[in-house]
């Protein structure tokens, strides 16, 4: 009897884990359009000069994801236009460029953001930083994205630069509720089990 109690309480306590260990997760995203400008130079001394611009185009994309091993994806192309700019009037100082986009994760909207800025000289260079994570609730899983950072350029306006904006995708196995049924389940006969072996020694 005592062998059946712990067989049944070690196969309820692996039924419970069950949904943490599956793979090969399938998830369709898709990312808006982002566009920033009057970025990038002196509008005292040059106001009608042109303006630098930052466009992230739409996309979309597909990942298998493994639960707890992160993957790291394309989410945006980027361009980066450099307007007329002079090193002697602006002295590299950084004006913000931070980008905020949509994003949707099968079906789930949210949206993900990074801060950036640009280096202002005679060759502009847009800096973009690691964005703070994003979640989006999943049945049975929490994902997690997280903008990766990217840096473009020197331009000194000859050319629009291109770009690829990445990002970290992070699978996390969230226990339904027959699963923590199943936990408590074998929980509690491994206990009792437990229990009643320690009052028959000290029978």
């Amino acid at each position: 009897m005592r062998r059946i109690v712990v067989v049944f309480a070690a196969a309820v306590l692996c039924l419970s884990f069950a949904t943490q260990s599956q793979a090969g997760v399938v998830i369709t995203f898709s990312t808006g359009y982002d566009n920033e400008t009057c970025v990038g130079r002196d509008p005292i001394a040059f106001p009608n000069s042109p303006y630098d611009i930052v466009t992230l185009d739409a996309y979309s994309g597909s990942l298998a994801l493994d639960v707890g091993i992160p993957q790291i994806a394309e989410v945006n192309p980027l361009q980066f236009a450099a307007g007329y700019n002079r090193y002697d009037t602006v002295t590299g100082d950084p004006f913000p460029s931070d980008v905020t986009r949509t994003m949707t994760v099968n079906g789930v909207a949210g949206s993900i953001s990074q801060a950036g800025t640009i280096d202002v000289s005679s060759a502009d260079t847009i800096h973009l930083g690691t964005g703070p994570a994003s979640f989006f609730d999943l049945p049975g899983y929490l994902l997690s994205v997280t903008p990766l950072s990217l840096t473009v350029g020197p331009n000194d306006g000859s050319a629009v630069l291109d770009g690829a904006v990445k990002a970290s995708f992070l699978l996390t196995a969230v226990p339904e509720p027959i699963s923590m049924i199943f936990f408590g389940t074998g929980l509690v006969a491994v206990g009792g089990y437990m229990a009643r072996r320690k009052m028959l020694r000290n029978a």
